[in-house]
């Protein structure tokens, strides 16, 4: 297994998140808008948690790797185009991370932000001296998640194109089939984890996520 079942529903969650984001804001939907970016809040909350504690390959330290690596890869890549990364590449990290940074900003500006009429952020009340800022930045970040977002799929395509990986199934199935093995080590760990307990983190901070409405 290359995905654990936590990660693999976080991901989708966030994919209906984002997509539902877009669609309620376009719409005047502000409710199920603000539902929305709490949701992909939550979830990015438990990303950082589950990025540290979690199955080996969704560990930052797994796959987040310095300059000499991301040049050895692209190298390694230039060489003979055939690499199969368990997990994020050193080059796609740097995608990945800039992505759920992105996200993350968005859905902070979000509960901080009001328009002075219909809305007021959970967040608002709170803090009410960054709702000027936070305003100006969530309204400036929606073309840089399209682009992100493009780029990534771009990255989709290109593995399966020229490299025969499916990586959407690898995310739906959680598996990798390819001919290659690879450490016991993290195999054994990923045996070790307990699913039920990345479940219940990810419920919880959705949950939290969710109870800011309480505060305003």
């Amino acid at each position: 297994m290359i995905w654990d079942l936590p990660i693999r529903i976080f991901h989708w969650l966030l994919v209906l998140s984002i997509c539902g984001s877009f669609i309620t804001i376009q719409n005047g939907w502000m409710l199920a808008h603000e539902k929305c970016g709490l949701t992909i809040l939550g979830l990015l909350i438990f990303r950082l948690i589950w990025g540290v504690i979690g199955y080996p390959t969704a560990r930052f330290v797994q796959f987040v790797k310095g300059p000499r690596a991301i040049v050895a890869y692209i190298k390694q890549l230039i060489g003979n185009g055939k690499i199969h990364s368990f997990g994020h590449n050193p080059l796609g990290a740097l995608s990945v991370i800039a992505l759920l940074s992105v996200i993350l900003f968005q859905a902070l500006s979000g509960t901080l932000s009001t328009d002075d009429i219909f809305y007021d952020g959970p967040l608002y009340p709170v803090f009410p001296a960054f709702t000027k800022f936070a305003g100006s930045l969530h309204q400036l970040l929606p073309p840089f998640i399209l682009s992100l977002i493009g780029l990534h799929l771009v990255a989709i395509i290109t593995h399966r194109i020229f490299f025969k990986e499916k990586l959407t199934s690898q995310m739906i199935t959680g598996q990798m089939i390819t001919g290659k093995t690879h450490s016991e080590e993290i195999i054994k760990a990923q045996n070790k984890a307990a699913p039920l307990i990345g479940l219940a983190l990810l419920a919880t901070c959705i949950s939290a996520s969710w109870s800011l409405t309480l505060l305003n």
